[in-house]
């Protein structure tokens, strides 16, 4: 019984340790712009790019990321090591199972792309649009969902409401690896797999006698130019801590901030501000802890045995955490 008891006072400990240094689905690694809007929940909040809390947010499976005019995002898939950039003017939902590692976006509508490291066993990542679904195991590939510009000449006549009713069109491109794409909802059959420097397109028009059969069949193409001028403007942040599951998260209003190393050009004054949040968060962890474990061992002793074995070593570890957590706060605080 003894034995029994000690292990589920070890085990919670254990547990409340793992969620001290638990790691966010996905974090903001990049912001430039204007804003965005986060749904969570179908809570919708509006973030400005200049707010401290957007570098390192977290962001969990089911948000939804809408980007305003001028504004790019990217983000940080920490379980499959994961780059999601986000063009303007974007809707974009990020998605995984309970692991992370089979992980999906859904692009409602806007340019995203993805820079996806070689994955192993049951590991996934897709993007799908309302049309298409496009796969990948390791590669640098994209999705586009935009309306389809009208001609000149119509152009000049067109009205509001003709525009709403342009055809959109649905892309997928690749610039590395290769990418296997299918009809979101449509035969097995219509699949294609493109490789490095080719693409897909595929018109869904208001008035479906618009549309040619023939451009309805998934036919893969050279990459046009177009695509390659804008994402070569938008190079995928560098040196993304390969341990990311590893850094400390607070909680800031209704998200997650997580700590992390920013890119090249950011403000390096605005940085040190940022981390200097890391050593008053470990003596939070290593109090709270320490409080955790001498509580455990009290309420052990008096339920089961004060002269029990483990006693000692609980309250030791305790102590020592408290004590530590105590002197770190102290050198924070000297060193501020």
């Amino acid at each position: 019984m003894v034995n029994k008891r000690a292990s589920v006072l070890f085990l919670c400990i254990l547990l409340c340790s793992l969620s001290f240094a638990a790691a966010p689905y996905a974090s903001v690694a990049y912001a430039e712009g204007a804003s965005f809007i986060l749904v969570r929940n179908g809570k919708t909040t509006t973030w400005p790019v200049s707010s401290d809390a957007v570098l390192g947010m977290e962001i969990l499976p089911g948000d939804i990321i809408q980007t305003g005019p001028s504004t790019f995002l990217e983000l940080f898939i920490v379980p499959i090591s994961a780059s999601i950039q986000i063009a303007e003017n974007t809707s974009f939902r990020c998605d995984a199972d309970a692991t992370g590692t089979k992980s999906t976006g859904e692009l409602y509508y806007g340019r995203v792309r993805a820079k996806v490291a070689k994955l192993s066993g049951g590991a996934s990542y897709r993007i799908s649009s309302p049309s298409l679904v496009a796969g990948v195991r390791g590669t640098d590939f994209g999705c586009d969902v935009i309306a389809v510009r009208p001609s000149r000449e119509a152009s000049g006549t067109a009205t509001s409401a003709m525009a709403a009713l342009s055809p959109i069109l649905h892309r997928v491109f690749c610039f590395e690896g290769s990418v296997l794409v299918a009809e979101a909802a449509g035969s097995t059959l219509n699949t294609v797999l493109i490789n490095k420097n080719e693409m897909v397109e595929k018109i869904v028009a208001t008035d479906p006698t618009s549309v040619t059969p023939a451009e309805q069949v998934l036919q893969k193409k050279t990459l046009i130019p177009e695509i390659n001028t804008f994402w070569q403007a938008r190079p995928f942040v560098e040196n993304v801590p390969a341990a990311a599951a590893a850094r400390v998260s607070v909680q800031q209003g209704n998200v997650v901030v997580t700590d992390h190393f920013w890119p090249a050009g950011r403000d390096e004054e605005q940085t040190v501000r940022k981390n200097r949040h890391l050593p008053n968060v470990a003596a939070f962890a290593l109090v709270g802890l320490g409080s955790l474990a001498c509580v455990g061992a009290a309420l052990y002793s008096t339920q089961v045995d004060s002269n029990a074995v483990l006693l000692p070593p609980l309250y030791s570890a305790g102590f020592v955490m408290i004590g530590s957590g105590t002197v770190l706060a102290i050198l924070s605080l000297v060193a501020d």
